[in-house]
């Protein structure tokens, strides 16, 4: 068997054991009106302890103000948060396996009341049990008595397995004062090799406007030395203890990711994702693509002269 089927095999392997665990939804099959239904008890979501329902709703009319996503059909589903710490949860069982992972979602946040608001806006996470997440996506308000943008940051571990201090780090600048009453679309790379968090991106859906990066020393639960074990649940949450904090979620997909060959501009072939590949420049070949033997062209080139190139236009 030569170099270039045996990745084939590995790749197709592992999609098939992964493919029961993935979650894709746009929240259309729910039912949902206006004044919004009850989540709890449709596609597999319950109630955590302490917390209040999360509802799904129609776009058009609903009572929360939630603008239409431009990238959404008819539904979507929201959380808010009332006064005395009643907190929205909706949690969902779900497990993922080894390789590279994908977590991604659209998302707007609002604040209903009189400031001063109080945080954490929202936020999704992956539950490793009842006390830990393997991470957490925190949006917050840089500023309770002025409650008109938010932050979009992370709460992962260093090396040593020791969580960032709430409110968690921001990728950069374009991850902070985010307007209200805006759909963007977030996502989260995580490689369970490494036990690392290897790319971020987030993408104004209105505007178009997209960035991505890749954090450095980034790690899930567990730090370096890997998590005991991979998620168990996922969870949205809606908090803030005077109320008034609301988080909208739409098009979530969990699902897995698989590197690839990337044909660089210069021939080069790299084995790497379709994230990092464009970040180079490159042109990504597909998830079962290898770079044995080497499917990229350079553009060709001549080595020669000034003179003989003068030459070559008489």
């Amino acid at each position: 068997m030569t170099l270039r089927l045996v990745i084939v095999v590995l790749v197709g392997a592992l999609a098939v054991g992964t493919a029961a665990a993935q979650y894709s939804s746009d929240f259309e099959g729910l039912i949902a009106d206006p004044n919004g239904v009850i989540l709890t008890g449709q596609d597999a979501y319950y109630l955590p302890a302490g917390s209040i329902d999360f509802k799904a709703y129609t776009y058009t009319s609903n009572v929360l103000t939630v603008p239409e996503n431009p990238e959404g059909g008819s539904q979507f589903i929201a959380g808010t948060s009332e006064p005395n710490a009643l907190y929205a949860r909706a949690q969902r069982d779900f497990s993922t396996f080894d390789w590279f992972w994908r977590f991604e979602y659209d998302v707007c946040g609002l604040y209903h009341l009189t400031p001063p608001a109080t945080n954490n806006l929202g936020s999704f996470s992956l539950r490793v049990d009842d006390v830990n997440n393997t991470y957490i996506n925190l949006l917050y308000f840089p500023d309770v008595n002025n409650p008109t943008t938010f932050h979009v940051s992370y709460i992962a571990y260093d090396a040593g397995g020791v969580a960032f201090t709430s409110p968690g780090l921001t990728p950069g600048p374009q991850w902070e004062n985010l307007p209200l009453w805006t759909w963007f679309h977030v996502w989260t790379d995580v490689d369970y090799a490494t036990n690392k968090i290897v790319s971020v991106g987030m993408r104004n859906i209105e505007t178009g406007e997209q960035w991505a990066t890749e954090p450095v020393e980034w790690y899930m639960y567990g730090g370096a030395g890997g998590a005991p074990n991979t998620p168990v649940a996922f969870r949205f949450f809606a908090g803030g203890a005077n109320g008034g904090n609301t988080v909208a979620w739409d098009n979530t997909r969990l699902e897995p990711i698989f590197p690839g060959a990337c044909c660089l501009p210069d021939g080069t072939c790299l084995y790497i994702e379709e994230i990092a590949c464009a970040e180079q420049g490159g042109e990504w070949l597909g998830p079962e693509s290898v770079c044995d033997p080497n499917p990229c062209e350079g553009t060709p080139t001549e080595e020669s002269t000034w003179g003989r190139i003068k030459a070559s236009f008489r």
